[in-house]
């Protein structure tokens, strides 16, 4: 089941493959029984449209920043990288803006691959665009991640001492 890795879904799901009895006492419970029907139908949705969509789309990768939790890892590992890959400039930090959203689901390689695609960007416009779109999941980047965006989004300030103004 694609969503297994959401909280319950897997004891859930885990729970209801053990036994055709435990099966149906899942498939049976008046409270449950509508929680597992949906959330089948959510994985096979999910499951159709990632299998029909064209990764290096940035347009794409905005729509799924929200939605990563929904995603196997690999899949999201299939997002990432083609959107840090994205040759045009704006494209490239239109994408990795959209997956701010869902910094929380994804592994430390995968923020450590965003926030460095992000301070690459030579253009402050889209770079602007791309750390501002991280802001969205700030709280699941590392300290050093963190650190280094705003180094990046503030330039040299940092560097530059108070009285000289530079």
């Amino acid at each position: 089941m694609l969503l297994r890795h959401l909280p319950g879904t897997k004891d859930l799901d885990a729970l209801s493959l053990t036994s055709r009895t435990l099966l149906d006492v899942v498939r049976g419970d008046a409270l449950l029984r509508p929680k597992y029907r949906l959330l089948g139908r959510l994985s096979q949705a999910a499951a159709r449209l990632f299998r029909n969509i064209d990764l290096a789309n940035h347009l794409i990768a905005q729509a799924y920043g929200p939605i990563l939790g929904l995603l196997e890892p690999k899949q999201r590992d299939s997002l990432v990288a083609p959107a840090i890959s994205i040759d045009e400039e704006f494209n490239r930090a239109s994408a990795i803006a959209g997956l701010g959203a869902g910094v929380a689901h994804l592994s430390e390689p995968q923020r450590d691959s965003l926030v460095a695609a992000a301070i690459g960007i030579k253009y402050d416009f889209n770079k602007g665009r791309a750390i501002a779109g991280l802001g969205a999941g700030v709280a699941y980047l590392s300290e050093p991640q963190r650190d280094s965006l705003v180094a990046a989004a503030i330039g040299s300030v940092l560097d530059c001492p108070r009285a000289s103004r530079c």
